[in-house]
């Protein structure tokens, strides 16, 4: 619940300020998801399907990281190099 905070000037009006911020979570299910944004106008689809690229990218980047930090791809880039030096790999 917000109460009076303090006042704030925007433009010509003063407005209260929350004396805290308060979040709300609204879980949605997979499918009221899928079914938002199957409503989605084909510019907003446009702008979600970037949105959703980059955000799944950015988790995909943070994984493969974690897993090179933590040493679960070692033995693999140990194989890589090593063909490498055998002279296995080809140039892209």
């Amino acid at each position: 619940m917000y109460g009076r905070g303090p006042l704030r000037t925007l433009g010509r009006k003063q407005i209260a300020e929350p004396p805290h911020l308060c979040f709300i979570t609204i879980l949605m299910s997979l499918a009221e998801l899928e079914s938002k944004v199957q409503k989605l106008s084909p510019t907003e689809l446009s702008a979600f399907t970037r949105w959703l690229d980059e955000f799944a990218s950015s988790q995909w980047d943070a994984q493969i990281e974690q897993d090179v930090a933590s040493g679960k791809l070692a033995k693999l880039l140990e194989r890589a190099d090593a063909e490498f030096e055998l002279g296995k790999c080809k140039e892209l």
